[in-house]
């Protein structure tokens, strides 16, 4: 079997949800020294380090279920020159949160599961959770593509965003001052406010309805915080 001093590990960010390539040196790890991987948002993506017997040790926060994982994977799997790719997995939903190999096999299955929020939802069960499943897939979708895009941002220009999901919303938060904007996503006119939606600017430590036309929803929805 050929080796080779030089591997590709795709992982998703548990902060941003940001997908990205990282080339290993084989080099670049000593015995029981942890190699640390960052995210562009400055959030530790990953630990990795040279265990006995050949193993490799990455730990990492799961972006699906959020608790922190231990994977080990056999030294002779990730150094080799055979055109391969290792999954590594969630340890509670079995999904695929990175991938470790050749570069274009590597590619190729980042591709492959570059799945719409909608079937990662469906396929962990959460369709149920949401108070309109349909409407709320297609909120996330458009909300991801403006965030990718950049047309949802924070005045601070200093933290990322980040998206929390509950049953009838979303949340958008920054990481850097905390601001906050709501996004509805019951009904069919949440869904073409969003899509009307231009530009977003959060406003710096404050929070904001996305739609500021809803107002007697703003109210219901405060009443039930003071709750």
């Amino acid at each position: 079997m050929l080796v080779t001093t030089q591997t590709t590990l795709a992982i998703q960010c548990s902060h941003c949800d940001k997908l990205s390539l990282h080339t290993l040196s084989r080099f670049n790890f000593k015995a029981h020294d942890a190699t640390k991987l960052i995210c562009e948002c400055g959030n530790d993506l990953i630990y990795i380090s040279r265990k006995s017997k050949g193993q490799y040790q990455f730990a990492l926060v799961c972006p699906i279920c959020e608790v922190r994982h231990t994977i080990l994977l056999a030294g002779n799997s990730i150094w080799t020159a055979d055109r391969s790719c290792v999954p590594l997995l969630c340890e509670n939903t079995n999904v695929e949160i990175g991938f470790i190999g050749d570069i274009e096999e590597v590619s190729k299955c980042v591709k492959r599961v570059t799945r719409s929020l909608r079937d990662i939802a469906e396929e962990l069960g959460y369709d149920k959770y949401f108070v309109n499943a349909d409407i709320m897939y297609q909120v996330l979708e458009l909300v991801r593509s403006k965030l990718e895009a950049d047309q949802i941002y924070c005045s601070c220009n200093k933290g990322q965003l980040s998206v929390e999901i509950y049953p009838d919303r979303l949340e958008l938060c920054c990481s850097y001052c905390e601001a906050t904007g709501l996004v509805f996503a019951e009904t069919s006119k949440d869904l073409q406010k969003v899509l009307q939606l231009g530009n977003v600017q959060l406003e710096a430590n404050a929070f904001q309805y996305l739609d500021r036309k809803s107002s007697s929803r703003q109210k219901n929805f405060k009443d039930k915080d003071m709750q």
